[in-house]
């Protein structure tokens, strides 16, 4: 479905093939992207797009799943709320734009995204049963 701004600043639908957001000439790349996932597609600020895609890949390297909600403009061009459920068999897409759009914040989904990345990449060490205490080496 295509998308046209009109004067007022609201959207209006002038095809239905695709998401079309209206593209500022010269506008700058990096401030939003569109996601396709499960034959949708949403326009998602770039951090949220970049995380998302970071976690699910991260998901799926340990064959394991999680759902996110973010918010994003649909493809009626509405603000909307979206599940994704990322699990190792995560069919998604990220794609630039230079949208004049600006999509939803997602401070909180952000944090949380950045939070699961982190302890993912940088797990808390574990202490083996066999490895000697700290008070078994004084004793020596």
């Amino acid at each position: 479905m295509c998308l046209e701004r009109l004067w007022s600043g609201t959207w209006s639908v002038v095809s239905s093939s695709t998401l079309c957001l209206s593209r500022r000439p010269g506008a700058e790349h990096g401030v939003a992207k569109h996601i396709s996932y499960a034959d949708k597609t949403v326009f998602l600020s770039d951090d949220a797009a970049d995380l998302l895609v970071e976690y699910a890949a991260l998901l799926g390297q340990e064959r394991s799943a999680d759902a996110v909600r973010l918010r994003a403009i649909g493809q009626d061009g509405n603000e909307v709320e979206v599940d994704f459920v990322l699990n190792p068999a995560t069919n998604l897409a990220s794609e630039s734009t230079n949208s004049s759009v600006q999509p939803p914040s997602n401070k909180e989904a952000i944090a949380y995204l950045r939070a699961k990345i982190d302890a993912i990449r940088n797990p808390p060490e574990m202490e083996s049963e066999d490895a000697p205490s700290h008070s078994d080496e004084d004793s020596l």
